[in-house]
């Protein structure tokens, strides 16, 4: 049931709509949104683009390594914190070989897959467009290999920011056909970026939820949409995030009183208990067992009807996880 394409047309996919309140649910297609969105609402989109950062490296031995670059640690952007493959062969000091001229020494091996490399010049976005590919998930790059097709459905038709390492994917499913079509539905619309890295895709290991820490991860939201969002929130108007990104950035900027702007970091996990203050609706897709993102659905609309939820995905045979299909939970 992993879907390892997208639909044919992003807007094609099929929808579940959810009434969370009545644990109801109906299933569409995501074209069909708009039917169950109003003129009062405010849709949230994470409009981040990412990255080319999985890059292949090679020993003077030989050896081949897959490195995913996730943050740099000084302002040339030539230190980089990264997650690598068969880490027990990169020694302290090994030079790591890349196209273009490029190498990588290991400074520090800090366990868990995750290094720091010193590179010999800096890596700019230019160059990671040359020696870079998008780092699609591993359930679906296992199973078949990377396309020029995935530069474009690996992306959201409004991505813009450069900096995250994964798609916020639950915006892959809008079109911009349907992004006309709320404008001239009146529904308003609002941008904010949280930069997907570890802290979004890294898997539960521990044996409780409660025993797993988040990594931190940074999110932007500019005074205009805050201003936007809080009149939304002081009417008492339906903000709808699109995607797990979004609720979690949007909950973090939360003081008690009011949605704060400008640049922030955040490691909030969400678990169940967690009583939400800014968001009422949620777009989403199925998302990965021992995924902190499934625990977040799981907070927003009760446990045992999530599972309902899935068991229901399962037997209407629905696309799962990153390329699959979406649910709308209101």
């Amino acid at each position: 049931m992993i879907a390892l394409k997208p639909a044919q047309k992003r807007e094609d996919c099929r929808l579940l709509v959810i009434d969370k309140e009545n644990k109801k649910y109906q299933d569409d297609i995501f074209k069909n949104i708009l039917n169950y969105l109003n003129e009062n609402d405010l849709l949230v989109f994470n409009n981040t683009k990412v990255d080319k950062a999985r890059l292949f490296a090679e020993k003077k031995s030989g050896g081949k390594h897959e490195i995913l670059l996730i943050e740099p640690l000084n302002p040339e952007k030539t230190l980089w914190k990264t997650i690598a493959s068969k880490t027990k062969k990169l020694k302290p000091e090994t030079i790591l070989f890349f196209p273009h001229n490029i190498h990588a020494v290991v400074s520090e091996s800090k366990g868990n897959g995750i290094l720091y490399l010193q590179f010999n010049l800096s890596m700019e976005d230019d160059v990671l467009e040359k020696i870079g590919e998008l780092p699609l998930p591993p359930y679906i790059r296992n199973k078949r290999n990377y396309s020029l097709e995935d530069e474009i459905d690996y992306q959201t038709v409004y991505a813009c920011v450069p900096g995250s390492k994964a798609a916020p994917t639950a915006g892959l499913h809008f079109s911009d056909e349907i992004l006309k079509e709320l404008k001239k539905r009146k529904i308003q619309t609002a941008d904010i970026q949280l930069f997907v890295s570890l802290g979004t895709f890294e898997p539960i290991r521990t044996e409780t939820i409660h025993e797993h820490v988040m990594h931190e991860e940074e999110f932007f939201i500019s005074k205009e949409t805050a201003d936007l969002l809080n009149a939304h929130l002081s009417s008492g108007k339906r903000i709808i995030a699109v995607g797990t990104t979004v609720v979690r950035t949007l909950e973090s900027a939360f003081d008690g009183e009011k949605i704060l702007h400008g640049k922030q970091k955040t490691t909030i996990f969400i678990k169940p208990g967690y009583q939400f203050k800014t968001v009422r609706g949620l777009i989403t897709n199925f998302h990965t067992p021992l995924s902190t993102l499934l625990v977040l659905v799981s907070s927003f609309m009760g446990k045992k009807f999530t599972m309902d939820v899935y068991n229901h995905a399962v037997e209407k045979k629905y696309r799962f996880f990153s390329y699959g299909d979406s649910m709308l939970i209101l």
